[in-house]
């Protein structure tokens, strides 16, 4: 394979056929927190708001962990394990959606978990229950639409309220 060459942020292959068609071309011109426009976060997939959402919500687990003790990462990991899981993830929707909404969930929020919850992912849950999976993928796609939105402090909110019930 021939050399790739960086040039502004843009990467570019010079022997595209040595790589396959199956790797995209992409850009990265602005900083990756560049807020969308909510309106636009509506015609956004679930599977990709869940996408984003599990990557930042398992980066906010491991952040909190490691500000918490100085535990080796083999200890932090162990910890993180039941919270970033389907089971831990859908305890956590439990506790935001309990009756005193100690979120205080606004409809816009609670629509997109009922409509996250309603999709029917291609994907199979590795040792989940699918109820807890469908939420898991719920509460993700909430954080993924908060992330792309701008919303980080609405996340860490999330999170944190979720958390504090579940400590």
């Amino acid at each position: 394979m021939k050399k790739t060459k960086r040039l502004a942020g843009k990467y570019e292959v010079k022997d595209k056929k040595a790589l396959g068609s199956c790797i995209p071309t992409f850009h990265i011109d602005e900083p990756s927190y560049s807020p969308i426009d909510k309106l636009q976060l509506f015609d956004y997939p679930i599977s990709t708001l869940a996408w984003i959402g599990d990557a930042v919500y398992e980066l906010e687990i491991r952040m909190a962990l490691a500000k918490q003790s100085e535990a080796p990462a083999g200890a932090l990991n162990q910890r993180a394990i039941g919270m970033v899981s389907a089971k831990g993830q859908a305890e956590l929707l439990g506790v935001l959606l309990e009756e005193d909404d100690p979120a205080q969930l606004s409809t816009g929020e609670r629509g997109l978990l009922q409509r996250a919850r309603n999709y029917h992912s291609k994907s199979i849950s590795k040792g989940a229950e699918q109820a807890d999976y469908r939420s898991a993928t719920a509460l993700e796609a909430l954080i993924g639409a908060h992330i792309l939105a701008g919303n980080t402090d609405r996340v860490a909110e999330l999170i944190r309220c979720g958390l504090q019930d579940n400590a």
